[in-house]
C-alpha cells in the first residue's frame, strides 16, 4: 500500500506487505499498515521510523508512531536484552530487575515465539552484513 505523502513524516523507504508479516500475531486482525524511514515530522532535516496504523475506515490514525532512528535502536537492544537470558549491558540499567521474569515469561510462553525468533535472526543477519560493509 502506497503511503501518503501530504503528511508531514515523508516516506523515502517504506516495507511492502508488511500488514501480512504483523497479521501473524494478531490472527489476521491487525491494523498495522506499514512501516516507513522518512523526512522526520518534528525536523524534516532528520531522518524517522514510522509504524503506520489504519483505522476500519481505511484512515491513517493518530496510534501511528514516529521514532527518531537512535530511539528504534534503543528499543531493538531494551527487547533483546530482556526476553532470554540475564541482562548483558544497558538495559540493566533502564528495566527493574523484577520486571524481567514478566518480559521472559510472555516471551516463552507467546505462541509466536518461532516468528519472534525468526525476526530476531533477521535482524542479527542485516547487523553482521552492516558490520561487514
Amino acid at each position: 500500500m502506497a503511503l501518503p505523502q501530504y503528511l508531514t513524516h515523508k516516506p523515502i523507504v517504506e516495507t511492502t506487505n508488511y500488514k501480512e508479516k504483523d497479521e501473524i500475531f494478531y490472527n489476521d486482525a491487525t491494523d498495522m499498515v506499514n512501516l516507513s524511514l522518512g523526512y522526520a515530522t518534528f525536523n524534516p532535516k532528520e531522518i524517522s521510523a514510522k509504524v503506520w496504523r489504519q483505522n476500519k475506515n481505511l484512515k491513517f490514525n493518530s496510534q501511528s508512531q514516529e521514532l527518531a532512528l537512535h530511539r528504534v535502536l534503543d528499543l531493538a537492544i531494551l527487547i533483546i536484552d530482556n526476553l532470554k537470558v540475564s541482562p548483558i549491558k544497558g538495559a540493566k540499567n533502564i528495566v527493574d530487575v523484577s520486571k524481567r521474569e514478566e518480559i521472559k515469561k510472555f516471551y516463552e510462553f507467546k505462541t509466536n515465539k518461532n516468528e519472534i525468533d525468526n525476526r530476531i535472526d533477521e535482524l542479527l543477519e542485516v547487523i553482521n552484513h552492516f558490520k561487514s560493509i
